[in-house]
């Protein structure tokens, strides 16, 4: 710098200004001049500059599971800046437990306003160990308290409930001053985010136990039976195109004796047109439901009703039950879009269904409790009926009963209010 003193004492002695300098120094001033300028404005930039960027994980956060093969949330964090910053290398190193060796692709940062400001990137891994989400565009860090989101796609090797947490550090990273240019290395401080559990879809089947029962020839949409789909250990919502299922006849039954087979969500048929399904042999039934198929919402049970027509001339007997081959091949992850292999109750059989010719007034009796009655009948469709108990009660009887239709299945159940009784009885039915 000695070399600059005789040239700083001309121009703070002698030149008195700018004009002054430009018309009587020479070229080699001036070329020192130009050089001294810079060595100041650096010199001052990274001995005086006082900037800061200080990174704070977001703990309005929980714990939260993250589906595999899906886009997802990976964790959140508050970056603070003394000044508007940039920098040009963004580094989070993914730590767990049982993780493939890329755990994560198409990871994005996203700040607060939901823009992505860098990626996509995916993971890799350095020195062998470490599994590093290295984000290389320039990402703005505004001045004052700004919040700033990690995204990506777990990958589809995960094991269920393996473990996955972001650190972060600002330290690793250089920081640019949008005002002066200057760079420098933010306080190390290592900071760690949400922590995550990679879940895979999951979907258990299961059908509740039913006792046998009959039902009559020529009935129309008899109940077969109740299909639960319980998705409360899945990371996401399960679609389900086809039901595949098992058909068994008993006795001198045939396929073709039952028709109009669908399958219902509440009152909604999941299976119209040209998708009711009419079998013509025993063993699986494939139930092809209707646009994209039925959605089992994450972390819920529901029941599905499968409801069939019986011909007036069949026999025998029926029984649905779930089939637990290939099922898979239908059912898949909504956000992940991975096939998912179901899992199964203890049990998967519904009840065996025997079809019997209706009578008029063929009944069965009511099992008298605590001064109420339970029964159930075999009623053929179309007639209306009316009960009777006794002559004594006929009257009463009369009076508190209408005459019924029977509903769509040929069967009716109902508790009656009696008067106080203790053993069991017989009741009548009158076909008017």
């Amino acid at each position: 710098m000695s070399e600059y003193v005789p040239f700083l004492v001309r121009i703070f002695g002698s030149c008195g200004n700018q004009n002054s300098f430009d018309k009587h120094a020479t070229k080699k001033e001036k070329k020192h001049l130009k050089t001294l300028t810079s060595l100041v404005i650096l010199l001052l930039a990274h001995s005086t500059h006082g900037a800061t960027l200080a990174f704070t994980p977001d703990m309005r956060y929980p714990e939260q599971n993250i589906a595999a093969g899906g886009f997802g949330f990976l964790g959140a964090y508050f970056a603070e800046a003394s000044e508007n910053l940039s920098v040009r290398t963004n580094w989070f190193q993914l730590f767990g437990t049982n993780y493939p060796s890329q755990p994560i692709t198409s990871a994005y940062l996203k700040d607060e306003s939901g823009a992505f400001v860098a990626g996509p990137v995916n993971s890799i891994i350095t020195n062998g160990v470490v599994n590093l989400l290295i984000f290389t565009d320039q990402v703005v860090y505004p001045q004052g308290l700004h919040h700033f989101t990690v995204w990506g796609k777990p990958s589809v090797a995960f094991t269920n409930n393996a473990t996955l947490e972001l650190i972060t550090n600002p330290g690793w990273s250089t920081a640019r001053s949008l005002l002066t240019g200057a760079e420098f290395v933010p306080e190390y401080k290592l900071i760690v985010l949400t922590k995550l559990t990679v879940k895979k879809g999951a979907l258990l089947l299961s059908v509740p136990i039913e006792p046998d029962r009959e039902t009559v020839a020529g009935t129309r949409q008899v109940k077969g039976f109740t299909i639960r789909f319980n998705t409360t250990a899945s990371s996401e919502s399960i679609r389900n195109t086809v039901t595949a299922l098992n058909l068994t006849l008993g006795g001198r039954a045939k396929a073709t004796d039952i028709t109009n087979v669908r399958l219902y969500d509440g009152t909604t048929s999941l299976n119209t047109g040209l998708q009711v399904l009419n079998p013509s042999k025993e063993g699986m039934q494939l139930i092809t439901h209707d646009g994209t198929g039925y959605v089992a919402t994450v972390g819920t049970e529901r029941e599905l009703t499968l409801r069939f027509d019986v011909i007036p001339s069949a026999v025998g007997t029926f029984q649905w039950s779930l089939a637990t081959n290939n099922a898979g091949i239908y059912t898949t992850g909504v956000t992940s879009a991975q096939a998912v292999v179901p899992t199964f109750g203890s049990n998967i059989h519904g009840p065996i269904l025997s079809v019997i010719k209706a009578e008029r007034g063929r009944f069965t009796y009511f099992a008298v409790k605590s001064g109420e009655a339970q029964m159930r009948a075999i009623l053929q469709p179309g007639y209306s009926y009316r009960l009777y108990y006794s002559a004594d009660l006929e009257t009463w009887l009369r009076s508190q009963i209408t005459p019924y239709t029977t509903n769509p299945t040929g069967e009716w159940e109902g508790i009656l209010p009696l008067l106080p009784v203790t053993q069991q009885r017989f009741f009548s039915i009158v076909a008017e």
